[in-house]
């Protein structure tokens, strides 16, 4: 059997090419993706250590430089090392929360399927937030004012979630 010709043949080139610009149009929303989940747990891993800074700084009632020298934390909570596990940890939740949306939305509208993954994904992320601030936060006996934070938790913290104190 002959190959089709003339118009035949131009259709069969133009819907390769369109299956292959759309081939490279999911990899680069791919990689966009990965790059925004980057760039968004840069941001809460930035807002993270304010929060922590600004806890330290009321709890001491210091300026901002001095609870960071005499916070017992300091050294491990602020660090460039921590930094970098948090904006690996944001990033991933982030990732797995939008996995996990795209997932259980799978054979949907893709709007809607996008719409749920970014709402998971802000749910998880802020699990892991709240998580990180009640692990890194709760300052040790002595280093805090029982009137501004009693027990070493900050008055704005809620007593129904757990904070590590000491």
């Amino acid at each position: 059997m002959a190959r089709g010709t003339g118009r035949e043949a131009a259709d069969i080139e133009d819907e390769a090419a369109a299956q292959q610009n759309g081939t490279n149009r999911a990899v680069y929303q791919g990689c966009s993706g990965i790059v925004l989940a980057l760039v968004l747990g840069f941001v809460v891993m930035t807002w993270q250590d304010s929060n922590i800074l600004d806890t330290w700084t009321y709890c001491s009632d210091q300026a901002t430089e001095v609870a960071v020298d005499t916070s017992p934390h300091s050294a491990v909570e602020v660090g460039i090392d921590l930094s970098t596990l948090r904006i690996l940890g944001y990033t991933a939740s982030l990732c797995l929360g939008f996995g996990l949306g795209r997932l259980v939305m799978w054979g949907r509208p893709r709007g809607a399927a996008i719409a749920v993954g970014c709402l998971l994904a802000a749910a998880v992320c802020a699990a892991v937030f709240v998580g990180d601030f009640a692990v890194n936060n709760g300052e040790a006996p002595g280093f805090y004012f029982p009137g501004l934070c009693p027990g070493g938790r900050p008055p704005w913290w809620p007593s129904w979630l757990p904070m590590r104190v000491g």
